[in-house]
């Protein structure tokens, strides 16, 4: 997994700055280790990146379907925010053509 998160305050990425999008943090505001303000964007992000790894954990496969189903923060956004991620697909990375996911505030290929 490659995280590309810029804050405001740094240029670029820091080594560890994924944890809290991995373990869904922006869902629920943050914990005391990771003080953050988080964004409605950033719940968006950290929804997908959850919805990824778990289904990964559970089947093998981070795309197994009916599993996606985190359960989100009352603050994080419409409901077309809330389910901008969904039915997003991860596609087995192929060598030849080095097409991977990018899981940004938009989503691309």
């Amino acid at each position: 997994m490659i995280f590309h998160h810029v804050e405001s305050s740094r240029l670029g990425s820091v080594r560890g700055e994924d944890i809290p999008y991995i373990f869904g943090l922006p869902l629920v505001l943050g914990m005391p280790n990771f003080p953050q303000n988080y964004s409605r964007q950033d719940m968006g992000v950290a929804e997908a990146v959850l919805n990824f790894v778990t289904n990964f954990c559970k089947t093998g496969d981070p795309n197994e379907a009916g599993h996606q189903q985190a359960m989100l923060h009352p603050d994080y956004g419409t409901a077309r925010e809330r389910t901008r991620y969904r039915g997003l697909t991860w596609e087995t990375y192929e060598t030849t053509t080095q097409q991977y996911l990018s899981i940004f505030y938009l989503v691309s290929f």
